[in-house]
């Protein structure tokens, strides 16, 4: 029988219970402990699940326009035709003129104390969210991030944190842990296990019409 029970891992303090899968199909796990989400996940995630109560978040902030560059100082932009992304060279004035597919939305949920976003990018026709699915591999889909928190749509969630000592910016995924995003040798966009080089999977960031770019992500 699941209990309810408080624990403490430094970024997550909450109300948990440990569980199945099946006991909690429409509730929002974390990967900040062990978790399996499906028998699809066996290989992937360990057996226990420890699921958090409730289903929305506290507060979920209104989405933030950003740029991002990686540590070559290249601007990510969204390849529409291909349904990903890329980054390249391009000067701070080039940027706008390329808009909306230097443009990616945040959006942010409160829930717990670890800081889990949405990215997506706003076309003229169709919005199209970053998505992580089961062969670890990225893709943009149709969509818009949901209100609530729920279970189903964990492919779309990523934890936004600052790697110690740096001020730059990572985005783990939410499905699989010590994954994030990263640019490859080919610059595009993609998911990598984390190892000892960090560089890649580093960003800076700003808010969308602002030239100087911030180093990373600062609390409110």
């Amino acid at each position: 029988m699941a209990r309810d029970r408080k624990m403490d891992h430094g970024r997550i303090t909450s109300s948990i219970k440990m569980t199945t899968v099946t006991d909690c199909p429409e509730v929002a796990c974390t990967p900040e402990v062990d978790c399996n989400y499906a028998s699809t996940m066996k290989k992937e995630l360990r057996n226990d699940a420890y699921c958090l109560n409730g289903k929305t978040a506290s507060k979920v902030d209104n989405p933030t326009c950003y740029n991002l560059k990686n540590s070559q100082n290249k601007t990510l932009i969204f390849l529409e035709d291909k349904r990903m992304a890329k980054f390249e060279e391009m000067t701070d004035n080039q940027v706008p003129g390329n808009e909306p597919w230097t443009q990616f939305m945040i959006k942010s949920y409160s829930r717990f104390k670890l800081n889990l976003v949405a990215i997506y990018v706003k076309g003229k026709s169709n919005n199209y969210i970053l998505s992580c699915e089961s062969n670890k591999k990225l893709q943009f889909k149709d969509g818009e991030p949901p209100e609530k928190i729920e279970d189903k749509d964990k492919d779309i969630w990523f934890i936004r944190k600052n790697p110690e000592g740096s001020r730059k910016t990572q985005f783990e995924s939410f499905v699989y842990r010590e994954h994030y995003l990263a640019c490859d040798n080919n610059n595009e966009l993609v998911l990598k296990e984390l190892d000892s080089d960090i560089t890649s999977t580093t960003f800076t960031m700003n808010k969308c019409g602002i030239k100087k770019y911030v180093q990373g992500f600062r609390p409110r």
